[in-house]
């Protein structure tokens, strides 16, 4: 039996009827696009693809998956490594519809809807010079990482993107639509703050924003192997000195890496007494943002949970 002959056509038909956006099924022309993620590791073959638009199908997805006991999958963009947003022989709720980014300049606070990638929020804030604590891969998934916390080159002044979060409007297992934040249901709120991925499915997002750019400053210095251990005192000591508004990342790799970089030029590279490369430019922050570093002063938030009992 395959995997939509254990959903009748009347259950399928009654999901249509509270359901605008797409349902994705088997043997649809879309299907198999649709099925795929990020990881392709992750080949998997879900029941029912369901295109959400708006909440409310999100909400019907849901209830829907309920009824018929299928594991749920939420797809915001696609880019879990451990294929989390994807699965076989259930419901993945795919948020790619639902990518709208609302900024309010004045109040410096960015609505984000769960399916956003992280391009589109930075388009948006920078279009008013500003920007949110992010990842650093444009094509990440707003959700995924700010419920995973958001690590990013702005995150040593303004903390990670759980540090910007305002509130979160959630659809719970039973279907039921929450407005989380500090005010409202602050236990939850701070489960979702690091540890949300299964607290429920996250339809909008609100952000804090900051002035940022327009452009900002990169750097790359590139060390043949033997100096490895000169690099990292420097970088060592690079970390320390930096300021606030300073990232740094450092990384190692083969030779055969690196001086394959340079075979285009061979005539101009330089001793190997001195740094391979050594290049600073200025770009658009919103192609190229990089900032923050080692230290953060948001490392020390508290981890423990409000006092009072967390919901279960």
């Amino acid at each position: 039996m395959s995997v939509t002959e254990s959903l009748d056509g009347a259950s399928l038909g009654k999901l249509r009827e509270n359901f605008r956006g797409q349902l994705i099924l088997p043997g649809d022309r879309e299907y198999d696009s649709s099925r795929i993620v990020w990881n392709a590791i992750a080949d998997r073959h879900p029941a029912v693809i369901a295109r959400c638009t708006r909440a409310e199908d999100v909400v019907a997805a849901v209830r829907f998956a309920r009824e018929h006991d299928l594991v749920i999958a939420v797809r915001g963009g696609g880019h879990s490594v451990a294929g989390f947003s994807t699965c076989d022989a259930g419901i993945v709720i795919d948020l790619s519809g639902m990518r709208a980014v609302h900024v309010d300049p004045a109040r410096r606070i960015a609505r984000v809807q769960g399916g956003a990638l992280l391009e589109q929020l930075d388009r948006a804030a920078q279009e008013y010079g500003l920007a949110c604590p992010v990842g650093v891969v444009g094509h990440t998934g707003v959700g995924g990482l700010t419920l995973g916390g958001g690590m990013g080159r702005l995150e040593r002044k303004h903390g990670y993107t759980i540090d910007n979060l305002i509130s979160v409007d959630l659809i719970t297992a039973d279907g039921d639509v929450r407005h989380v934040s500090e005010e409202d249901d602050p236990e939850l709120f701070w489960g979702l703050r690091g540890a949300g991925a299964n607290f429920g499915i996250a339809t909008m997002f609100e952000f804090r924003l900051h002035p940022i750019g327009p452009n900002v400053t990169t750097a790359a210095v590139v060390f043949p192997i033997e100096r490895a251990r000169e690099a990292a005192a420097l970088y060592r000591d690079l970390s320390r000195s930096a300021r606030i508004t300073c990232t740094s990342a450092s990384a190692w790799r083969p030779r055969r890496v690196v001086e394959g970089r340079f075979r285009a030029n061979e005539e101009s590279r330089p001793s190997r007494s001195a740094p391979r490369t050594s290049a600073i430019n200025e770009m658009p922050s919103a192609t190229s943002v990089r900032f923050g570093a080692t230290s953060s002063p948001f490392s020390k938030r508290s981890l423990r949970p409000p006092t009072s009992p967390c919901r279960r």
